[in-house]
C-alpha cells in the first residue's frame, strides 16, 4: 500500500509542477480501508435436476480496497482508489457438474475451473479535482459504465439489470435428445449491455450543474474474442488492446412531494479487434423514479452494434 501511495503522490506532484506550484504544498492523504463479504444460497432447477449452491453473489462480490484523499492546494484535491475482489463459487459461474479445467459442455469460462476463486484487480485509479471538474487516470470505470443501471429502488443485489449474475453458468436443457442434453448457458443468451466496464483510461468529469454532469473517457481494453493469447519470444503471454471511447450525461434531483429522479444517457465504442474489422458500439440509457411512499419505477434501454 505504501508503494501505491508514493506513486499517487508523485503523479500529483507532477501536476502541481505543471501549474507552477511547489510539491511541498501537498498534504498527506486521509486513507480509508473498506471491504465486504457477499455470500448467498442459490437454488437452480433445469427441469431434469435441481441443486442448492453456496455462492459469492456476483451483483456485488466479496472485495476489499483502500482509498485516499488529500488537499494539494486550497482549490485542488487529489486521491486514489485500489480495489481487488476475491470470489469463491461465483454465482454466474457455478454449474450442476463443474468441469475440471473449464472445458466441459457446461463451462462458460474456458481454461478455468468453475469453482476456483482468486484475486482479480478492479480499481487502480488516481485523480485530481478542482473547480474545473475531476480528472481520473488508471484502471477504473469508463465514462458510460452504469448509465443503463439507474435504479433508486435499492434492490440491485436481488433485482438488478444483470439478470445473468445469478445462475448465468446454468445451461438450458435441449429437448431434442433423450435424455435431454445441454443447450447454451444463460450467460450466452443474455447481455446487460452496460457499455464498457473497468479498463485503463483517462476520464474527465465535469462539475455538477443543477443536477447534471457530463463524463468522457478514452482508454484501452483487452480485445474480446476467443483463441489463445499471443506470446513474445520468451513465451510470456501478451494482451492485444483495443481503443475504447465513451461519453455520458447524468442527472439526479429531488422534487419534494413528487419524489426523486435519476437518469443517464451513454455511448461507447470499442475499436475493431483486427484491421478492417467492425467496432463494438453501445448507445442507450436509463431513468428511475422513487416516490416518498416507496413506490418506484425504472426503465432501461440500450442498443448494441456488435462485430460479426
Amino acid at each position: 500500500m505504501k508503494l501505491r501511495k508514493t506513486q499517487v503522490a508523485a503523479a500529483v506532484g507532477g501536476a502541481l509542477l505543471l501549474v507552477g506550484t511547489a510539491v511541498q504544498a501537498q498534504t498527506a492523504p486521509t486513507v480509508q480501508v473498506y471491504g465486504q463479504v457477499s455470500r448467498a444460497l442459490m437454488f437452480a432447477d433445469d427441469g431434469t435436476q435441481s441443486k442448492w449452491f453456496h455462492v459469492d453473489a456476483e451483483p456485488s462480490g466479496t472485495r476489499f480496497g483502500v482509498t485516499g484523499t488529500g488537499q494539494a492546494l486550497p482549490t485542488l484535491r487529489y486521491g486514489f482508489r485500489i480495489e481487488v475482489d476475491m470470489q469463491s463459487n461465483e454465482s454466474q459461474r457455478v454449474t450442476f457438474t463443474p468441469q475440471a479445467g473449464g472445458n466441459g459442455p457446461q463451462s462458460n469460462f474456458p481454461g478455468t475451473d468453475d469453482d476456483t476463486g482468486g484475486f482479480a484487480d478492479r480499481y487502480m485509479d488516481a485523480w485530481l479535482e478542482g473547480g474545473w471538474g475531476r480528472l481520473h487516470i488508471g484502471q477504473g470505470d469508463g465514462a458510460a459504465n452504469g448509465a443503463s443501471e439507474s435504479d433508486l429502488s435499492g434492490t440491485g443485489m436481488a433485482n438488478g439489470i444483470g439478470v445473468a449474475d445469478l445462475g448465468g453458468g446454468i445451461n438450458f436443457r435441449s429437448t431434442g435428445t433423450t435424455p435431454p442434453g445441454f443447450g447454451p448457458n444463460i450467460n450466452a443468451t443474455l447481455n446487460q449491455q452496460d457499455f464498457e466496464s473497468r479498463y485503463d483510461r483517462l476520464m474527465y468529469v465535469t462539475p455538477t450543474f443543477g443536477g447534471f454532469r457530463v463524463q468522457a473517457s478514452w482508454g484501452q481494453k483487452a480485445a474480446s474474442g476467443g483463441g489463445a493469447p499471443a506470446v513474445v519470444g520468451n513465451g510470456v503471454p501478451v494482451t492485444q488492446n483495443t481503443d475504447v471511447k465513451e461519453l455520458s450525461a447524468w442527472y439526479g434531483g429531488k422534487f419534494g412531494g413528487f419524489g426523486e429522479l435519476a437518469a443517464a444517457l451513454g455511448w461507447s465504442e470499442r475499436g475493431a479487434n483486427s484491421p478492417g474489422g467492425t467496432t463494438d458500439e453501445y448507445i442507450g440509457g436509463s431513468v428511475s423514479w422513487l416516490h416518498g411512499s416507496g413506490l418506484n419505477l425504472t426503465f432501461s434501454h440500450t442498443r448494441r452494434t456488435q462485430p460479426l
